[in-house]
């Protein structure tokens, strides 16, 4: 027993030693300055919350305790007392719930340094009319403004890179959104529930953008839908429930792909992509896409002004039958008869030779066998570029 109780003691005491080091190594203890509790962190202080006396409006000093104060944790969440806040420039997280739910704050003032806004961090701010990011900031985490029902405008960081899922969901009185050229990536449902999606400017074809981005599809879309030429990503779950969307047109400039962005689309069956396989290696896509990436026919090399013809159609009648197979029989014989450069590797192996008349023979009789040409190449290696679960 005696055995049993010392290691629970040492244990015990592992535990209350490892709670007070931070992640950088160094001993945190407790304090309180004025209206302000903090935490020290080695050389710098985190700000962790205030005095139940604090209201109004409330300007953080740069050190608390002698240390530059660099981090905002969870100090003003709940807090219905406070209307403005205005936090030195140093500060370059402020991390999950910091701000939640602080009801009657108007304003606030970032820091010129900032670098991420955490999760939930401005969430139910229902006061916060706006809000000016400095052009450090990178990151928006997840439903980071989310219900802020009375902002009106935002102006994001010209460095930013991620829009996280939600980050301004529930911004009823959103109108304005003036995308970054830098962000690559914007999560489901960011802007969702704003007046710019309700505003139908907004909506090219049944096609929500907001920039370079492709935001979401209304489940009426149908028949081909043709993305914007100058299109870097598509959202998770874009056109999830388009039950009735045949065909998809992508070009190059899109990079990223969200997860599960045809979740449902039953009726896909073509996909046009302006790049070559080795394009598409590059593109990084979210996890859950075989509905995307397995399912559809991909046409490689898209071009809206030139012609495509179908496997198979050697000669350009737009009907595969036994009059392509006599073309390609003379053809390959030298009659100099006149076929269709592209669609002439049938059987996708990048020559052209009696196996590409075998193979045409047996998709005509029947045989389970698929035919190919320069756009429609078979895909080999299952490698779809970096498959994130983002």
């Amino acid at each position: 027993m005696r055995k049993i109780f010392k290691t629970l003691s040492f244990a015990l005491s592992v535990m209350i030693a490892a709670s007070c080091f931070s992640l950088f190594g160094a001993v945190i203890s407790a304090e309180q300055s004025d209206i302000f509790i903090y935490r020290v962190e080695g050389d710098v202080s985190v700000l962790t919350g205030l005095d139940s006396a604090a209201s109004g409006d409330i300007v953080v000093p740069d050190t608390l305790g002698g240390k530059e104060v660099v981090m905002v944790d969870g100090a003003f969440n709940f807090n219905s007392k406070v209307t403005s806040v205005v936090l030195p420039d140093d500060i370059e997280v402020i991390t999950k719930e910091s701000f939640a739910y602080c009801t009657n704050l108007k304003s606030i003032k970032l820091p010129e340094n900032l670098k991420k806004i955490g999760e939930a961090a401005f969430s139910g701010c229902t006061s916060l009319t706006g809000v000016v990011m400095p052009d450090s900031v990178t990151e928006i985490g997840e439903y980071a403004f989310a219900w802020c029902e009375k902002m009106t405008s935002v102006t994001l960081s010209e460095n930013l890179t991620w829009i996280s899922r939600g980050a301004f969901s529930g911004c009823l009185q959103l109108a304005d959104i003036s995308m970054p050229e830098k962000v690559s990536y914007i999560g489901q449902d960011a802007f969702s529930d704003t007046a710019y999606c309700s505003n139908e400017s907004n909506w090219d074809n049944n096609v929500l953008y907001v920039g370079k981005h492709l935001l979401k599809a209304r489940t009426g879309l149908s028949g081909r839908c043709e993305v914007r030429s100058d299109t870097k990503s598509i959202t998770d779950y874009a056109f999830s429930g388009c039950t009735m969307l045949k065909e998809l047109v992508i070009y190059l400039p899109t990079k990223r792909i969200g997860q599960s962005i045809a979740f449902n689309c039953t009726s896909l069956t073509d996909i046009y992509y302006a790049g070559t396989v080795a394009d598409r290696k590059k593109m990084i896509i979210g996890k859950s896409n075989s509905s995307f990436t397995d399912r559809p026919t991909w046409h490689y090399e898209y071009d809206p002004d030139v012609k495509e013809y179908a496997p198979g159609d050697i000669n350009g009648d737009e009907l595969v039958n036994n009059k392509d197979a006599l073309r390609l029989f003379k053809y390959l014989s030298d009659w100099g008869v006149e076929v269709q450069a592209d669609v002439l590797d049938v059987n996708g192996d990048t020559v052209v030779n009696n196996k590409d008349l075998t193979r045409l023979f047996q998709y005509l009789s029947g045989w389970d066998v698929k035919i190919y040409s320069k756009n429609i190449c078979p895909y080999e290696g299952g490698d779809y570029g970096p498959v994130i679960g983002f």
